[in-house]
C-alpha cells in the first residue's frame, strides 16, 4: 500500500512524505475516497503495532501473533483495491 500511495503522490509532482500516515493523508486529501482512506489508515495502524516485539501494558506483543491467515487474505484484497484505485487515477491523468 505504501509504495502505491508514494507513486500516486509523486505522479502529481509532489514531494513524497517520509511517514506513512502523512503519505495516506497527502494522497487522499483532494479525493472523495473516505472508505479507502480509512482502510489504508487501519492497516497502517495494525502494521505499526505489529512491527516489533514490545510490551503493551503487561502483555508481550509479538508480530507473528498479530495476524492470521484471514488477516493476511484481507490485507491482500484491500491492497489490490487500493492499487486498482491508484492505477485508474494515474491512467485518467495521463
Amino acid at each position: 500500500m505504501e509504495q502505491a500511495l508514494s507513486a500516486g503522490v509523486a505522479a502529481h509532482g509532489e514531494d513524497v512524505p517520509r511517514r506513512h500516515g502523512a503519505k495516506i493523508q497527502r494522497y487522499f486529501e483532494p479525493l472523495d475516497a473516505q472508505e479507502l482512506e480509512e482502510t489504508a489508515f487501519d492497516w497502517h495502524s495494525r502494521r505499526s503495532n505489529a512491527q516489533y516485539v514490545d510490551f503493551r501494558g503487561s502483555e508481550l506483543s509479538v508480530p507473528s501473533k498479530n495476524f492470521d491467515r484471514d488477516g493476511a487474505e484481507q490485507i491482500l484484497a484491500d491492497t489490490e483495491e487500493l492499487l486498482e484505485f491508484v492505477r485508474e487515477r494515474m491512467d485518467d491523468e495521463a
